[in-house]
C-alpha cells in the first residue's frame, strides 16, 4: 500500500527531525520548500530518504492560494494508495496507541476519505525538553480536551485522500471540495457520478502550534510578519494577527497542568 505525505515548509530546523521521524513510514514525503527559506531545513530534510523538495515561491509573502493549488497539483500526480496533507506541527497516529498508520489504512477498503481529529498540544509542567530522538507523538500528551469549539474544531480535518479520486482540499486542508468538470459534456454526468465515500473510523493527531515555549513564539512571530495582502484580505492566518510575546506565554502558562489527551 503506497503512502505519500504533502507538507508544505518554511525555516522549519527545528521541527523538520520530529516530522520526518514521524513520517518515516511513508514512500515519499512531498516537501513544498517556501524558496524564502534561509535557516537549516534543508540539511534536515537531507537526512531522509523518503523526503523530495519542491520549491514554491510565493512573490507577495506567504500566501494560502498558492500553497493549497500547489498541494492540489502534487496530489493528481499521485497515482495509487493513500496521500495525507499535513503542516510541519500536525503528527498524525490511530489509537490504540501502537497501532501504525498503514495497519489502520488498510482497514480502509472502501473509502476515500478519512478524517484526522487533532488536539492542540502544550507542554505539561512535568514534560520534559524536546528530543528530535525520541517520537514526537510521546513527548507532548497534555492539551485542551475540546475539539468541537471555536479554533479547535478546525482540526478535525479530511487529511487523508485516496490517491486518483476527483477531490481537492480546501485552504488550510480543512474542508474538501468535488469539482465539476470543466468540458460540457462531462458535466452533465457530473450527478450521476457516485460520492467518495467518507470513511466512518479516524485517525488521530497532536497539533504542536504551541507544544513548547522553546521554539513557538519565534515561529509563530515570524508567520504572522509574512502573510501575503492577498491572504490578510481573505482572513487567511487570523490565528496569528493578535500574537504577541505576551499573549502567547499567558496561553502556555495557561496550560501548564492539561489533562493528558492519549
Amino acid at each position: 500500500m503506497n503512502i505519500e505525505i504533502i507538507t508544505a515548509w518554511y525555516n522549519e530546523e527545528f521541527l523538520a527531525p520530529f516530522f520526518l521521524k514521524h513520517y518515516a513510514f511513508a514512500d515519499k514525503i512531498h516537501i513544498l520548500l517556501d524558496a524564502d527559506t534561509d535557516d537549516d531545513t534543508l540539511r534536515e530534510i537531507g537526512k531522509a530518504p523518503n523526503a523530495h523538495v519542491q520549491y514554491i515561491r510565493y512573490p507577495d509573502g506567504f500566501d494560502d492560494s498558492i500553497k493549497i493549488e500547489k498541494i492540489r497539483e502534487v496530489y493528481k500526480k499521485i497515482e495509487k494508495g493513500w496521500v495525507i496533507a499535513v503542516d510541519s506541527d500536525e503528527f498524525l497516529f490511530p489509537l490504540p496507541l501502537g497501532t501504525t498508520v498503514r495497519e489502520a489504512l488498510a482497514k480502509e477498503i472502501h473509502s476515500d476519505i478519512v478524517y484526522a481529529q487533532m488536539w492542540q498540544v502544550y507542554r505539561h509542567r512535568d514534560d520534559k525538553n524536546l528530543d528530535p530522538g525520541m517520537p514526537a507523538v510521546l513527548q507532548r500528551r497534555h492539551g485542551d480536551p475540546n475539539v468541537n469549539e471555536g479554533l479547535n474544531a478546525l482540526y478535525t480535518k479530511p487529511a487523508i485522500i485516496r490517491a486518483g479520486r476527483n477531490i481537492e482540499w480546501r485552504v488550510g486542508c480543512h474542508t474538501v471540495r468535488y469539482p465539476k468538470p470543466k468540458n460540457k459534456i462531462a458535466r452533465l454526468f457530473y450527478w450521476l457520478r457516485p460520492k467518495p465515500v467518507i470513511s466512518g473510523n479516524k485517525l488521530y493527531g497532536a497539533h504542536w502550534a504551541m507544544a513548547d515555549p522553546e521554539y513557538c513564539i519565534n515561529r509563530r512571530k515570524g508567520r504572522k510578519g509574512r502573510l501575503s495582502q492577498h491572504s490578510l484580505d481573505k482572513g487567511y492566518g487570523h490565528h496569528y494577527m493578535d500574537d504577541t510575546d505576551m499573549s502567547i506565554r499567558r496561553e502556555l502558562e495557561a496550560h501548564l497542568d492539561d489533562p493528558k489527551l492519549f
